[in-house]
């Protein structure tokens, strides 16, 4: 007698954690991150529910600028060095040579409290060779994390969705020609700027050279502040390196309520990270490669983004409405990735004609 079994469904694959599919649509972004509103209570909704975000793009940020990491292992004894003992107390060699031409007890007594040696290390030609290498990739590479950087970060405070080496590469390659100048100028104003107050702070002997050391600090400052505007109006707008410079440093003045809370937030912040660190060490060192450069970066994006589009975006749109490709006209401002082509790179990334 047969007996009929009982049909069973097909067993469906369990999805694995490392191989996904990745042709499947996904969720695309919540209604809170599509909306978004540029005050405190904003900035921390907004930062908190895109933490994990922060902490990916905080790795962008170390692991792109490579030659730093380079640089400090160079300079770390490893390699490159030979390891010698040497006494650090100034007064040490007027003892050696009393201790030369006479010895007592008192000269002995003195030889153990100030002729203690520690152990310091002597840098190779090649350590020297290797830091110049790593200049000049840094130069490279600097600009080009930073471009990067900032299309993620745009992104995040426009609430548009994110995806993150494609997006960190795609503004690479769409901004290079003038990433790479501004980056080599960028570190270039960094370090006269580091440079003269250094100078100032070291001659400041009189009232007009401590007038110039504050001052220094001052302009030291506001290119802090320029440079929330630089790179997010470089992968927003197709402006020359001189507009590009000269608008954010307009930027910097006329936004200076927003720019100065913005400015305050990311001292705190250091100051906090600081105060982690002095308190415990092994927690606070870890900061810099985890959160704290990428949640400095968003608090000056999340500054400059309402005032960028207040004026530059706003306006434009106002009166010339969206922009349609097909009609061959190029406005003069114009966003790095119209919505059209968003849409075109979402639907291709998950496998859609």
């Amino acid at each position: 007698m047969d007996s009929k079994r009982p049909s069973q469904k097909p067993k469906q694959k369990r999805p694995s954690i490392f191989f996904r599919n990745i042709n499947k649509e996904g969720p695309g972004i919540s209604k809170r991150d599509a909306v978004i509103t540029y005050g405190f209570k904003g900035f921390f909704s907004l930062y908190f529910r895109r933490f994990g975000t922060l902490f990916s793009i905080n790795l962008l940020y170390v692991l792109g600028n490579f030659p730093l990491l380079l640089a400090l292992f160079a300079t770390s004894g490893n390699v490159f060095a030979t390891q010698t003992l040497t006494h650090g107390n100034v007064v040490y060699p007027v003892l050696h040579g009393v201790m030369i031409s006479d010895m007592n007890p008192v000269k002995a007594a003195l030889n153990g409290v100030f002729g203690s040696r520690s152990i310091d290390y002597v840098l190779h030609s090649g350590a020297y060779i290797m830091l110049g290498i790593c200049l000049v990739l840094f130069c490279i590479t600097f600009g080009l994390v930073n471009v990067g950087c900032a299309y993620l970060l745009r992104n995040i405070v426009k609430g548009d969705p994110v995806f993150l080496m494609s997006d960190f590469f795609y503004a690479i390659k769409r901004n290079f020609k003038q990433a790479l100048p501004m980056g080599i100028l960028d570190l270039l104003f960094l370090y006269v700027l580091y440079q003269d107050i250094l100078f100032w702070y070291l001659n400041a002997r009189s009232f007009l050279y401590s007038y110039l050391f504050y001052f220094s600090i001052l302009l030291a400052l506001f290119y802090f502040v320029v440079r929330f505007y630089l790179y997010e109006m470089m992968v927003t707008f197709r402006l020359s390196l001189f507009k590009l410079i000269k608008n954010s440093a307009i930027f910097a003045f006329w936004g200076i309520k927003r720019n100065l809370v913005g400015l305050l937030g990311i001292i705190v912040f250091c100051l906090f990270c600081f105060g982690i660190f002095y308190t415990y060490v092994p927690l606070g060192i870890i900061l810099p490669f985890t959160i704290m450069i990428s949640t400095c970066a968003f608090i000056a994006v999340f500054t400059a983004w309402p005032n960028i589009k207040k004026v530059m975006i706003d306006p434009y749109q106002d009166q010339h409405g969206q922009h349609d490709e097909d009609d061959g006209e190029a406005p003069i401002f114009r966003d790095d990735v119209t919505q059209r082509e968003r849409e075109a790179e979402i639907k291709k990334r998950h496998g859609h004609s």
